[in-house]
């Protein structure tokens, strides 16, 4: 009896990712297949290896700062040179704060970084803000508390290595209020106050800009580690939607014991542990002639 089945060949295609105007690796660059979406990042040096389907015609190339590439794979070419223009010299950063005064546009020697929440999200698999910026933002950390006085309900956010309580958040370039939590027992960022960023759904936030430098000049103590601004969504008559499930997932030979050169039996067992579900719904609608209102529901 004869079983039909389809075959697909795959490629092996390497390669290095770099800044384009001083030829610096970039570490954890992301490089997707356009067809299957399928990814990896690249390591520390800028290298990478993938293999890829005979299906797979283009990647797509990015890191935050920096201008997109998409590159034609295939033929005969197995080893690539992918050079990524930054972007802080070509794109102006409008920032508002409560300290400055209004500027139509700020342009800035300091490296911001602009991240598209909603496409991000979809690669890099974190549900929470917090976890989101630490696997996409350069100099930005947030590690998960357990058992630690009321910290592992609020995970502490530091940019560049300094406290929670000099990083600045803003929402639509207004301040956000910090929490009032103090950080105790141990925990990181003992002593200080810092801003719930997991407290905006990440359905309601259209993209987030980081300024990875101080700037206490304009804005004052709070922000000599850097500031976070966060844009939220402005959709009008339109409804969006995401849902997503992680879990990891181990497996084992039961039979295996230490001493042991060879085992008689095979049986693998597997544990699975960190399940993680998440559902959220943005819906937006005119108020009058010239508002809007935008309501978002999250749940995890």
């Amino acid at each position: 009896m004869l079983f039909p089945f389809v075959a697909l060949s795959q490629k092996t295609i390497t390669g290095k990712v770099f800044d384009a105007a001083n030829n610096k690796p970039l570490a954890l660059a992301s490089i997707v297949a356009k067809e299957n979406k399928v990814g990896l990042a690249t390591g520390d040096d800028g290298t990478f290896s993938m293999k890829i389907d005979s299906t797979v015609k283009e990647i797509v190339v990015s890191y935050a700062g920096y201008s997109s590439r998409t590159i034609k794979v295939g033929g005969s070419v197995s080893t690539y040179r992918i050079g990524l223009e930054p972007l802080q010299n070509e794109t102006g950063i409008i920032v508002i704060g409560s300290r400055n005064l209004s500027r139509t546009k700020v342009r800035t020697p300091v490296p911001v970084d602009i991240i598209p929440v909603t496409s991000i999200a979809k690669e890099v698999g974190q549900g929470d803000l917090n976890q989101l910026l630490t696997f996409s933002a350069p100099s930005f950390q947030s590690s998960r508390q357990t058992v630690a006085d009321g910290t592992d309900h609020l995970d502490p956010a530091q940019l560049r290595g300094l406290g929670t309580d000099q990083v600045l958040v803003l929402v639509n370039g207004k301040r956000r209020h910090q929490s009032a939590l103090v950080n105790v027992n141990g925990t990181v960022n003992r002593g200080q106050v810092g801003t719930d960023l997991n407290a905006i759904p990440v359905s309601a936030i259209e993209r987030v800009e980081v300024l990875r430098d101080g700037a206490a000049a304009q804005y004052g103590s709070d922000a000599i580690a850097g500031v976070i601004n966060i844009v939220l969504k402005a959709n009008n008559n339109s409804l969006s939607g995401n849902v997503s499930y992680g879990e990891s997932v181990t497996s084992y030979n039961k039979d295996y014991s230490l001493g042991k050169l060879s085992n008689t039996s095979v049986k693998n067992v597997n544990v699975y542990d960190g399940g993680a579900f998440q559902a959220g719904l943005n819906y937006g609608f005119n108020l009058g002639k010239k508002g809007f209102i935008n309501l978002t529901g999250e749940y995890s």
